[in-house]
């Protein structure tokens, strides 16, 4: 199974149709076998450019965002069958690219952020790849004095 975010897009409601439309959706990617890692609410907020679905235009909406494990072959239906319900505006799928599971233990989460194995992986990549600017900035502009 692959891990996925799913961006969701749903009109201004009161919580509780909030809650069936979120209902609706983890539901689906239940009935295929799919598991629901995590469910966060970014909020109302008023959408960039106003979108028109069934009529109806909208500008503000209320952003989730899902990350979940789903078989690869049925993506495309579960797309499909979001974007048809009434009131998703827009529901876009990304896979996520670089996912890697790790064992978490408690002892290595108490641990300082520099003793942690994580940590101290990226502070080793950092030392290989280098800096983004390895080059200094030189304050010589080619002139012998400084005009200011």
């Amino acid at each position: 199974m692959g891990v996925y975010d799913m961006t969701l897009l749903l009109r201004v409601l009161p919580k509780a149709e909030l809650a069936s439309v979120l209902k609706r959706t983890a539901e689906s990617i239940f009935e295929k076998g799919g598991i629901i890692r995590s469910i966060s609410n970014v909020g109302q907020k008023p959408m960039p450019f106003k979108i028109s679905k069934n009529s109806k235009p909208h500008r503000e909406a209320c952003y989730f965002i899902l990350e979940f494990n789903y078989p690869p072959t049925e993506v495309n239906d579960l797309a499909n069958h979001i974007n048809r319900d009434v009131d998703v505006i827009r529901g876009r799928i990304f896979p996520q690219v670089n996912y890697r599971f790790s064992e978490c233990t408690f002892e290595e989460e108490m641990k300082p952020a520099p003793y942690r194995s994580e940590v101290q992986e990226m502070m080793a990549n950092r030392k290989i790849r280098g800096t983004r600017f390895s080059k200094k900035f030189e304050y010589n502009n080619g002139l012998g004095y400084n005009p200011l």
